[in-house]
């Protein structure tokens, strides 16, 4: 099975609480093995997923995370969810 490595920029963030809600939620995700934080700047945590199969990874974060998501766009090398 191939795993591969992805990195999202998750952010702004109200607070640590929203953060470890946001990986919860994530960490649920059918086809995501594991979700940490790599780093965290400021309101932006960098997110580190890895993904055990194809997903619509965008449209499982609209799903998980619900309304607090303004957008999820492809950034270079990573995907930036906008809360």
């Amino acid at each position: 099975m191939m795993i591969a490595r992805t990195r999202l920029v998750l952010g702004p963030l109200r607070d640590l609480r929203q953060l470890d809600a946001a990986l919860v939620a994530i960490r649920g995700i059918a086809g995501v093995g594991s979700a940490a934080v790599d780093a965290f700047v400021d309101r932006e945590a960098v997110l580190g997923l890895q993904v055990l199969r194809p997903l619509d990874l965008e449209g499982e974060l609209r799903r998980v995370l619900g309304p607090c998501m303004a957008s999820c766009v492809p950034g270079p090398g990573r995907l930036e969810v906008v809360l």
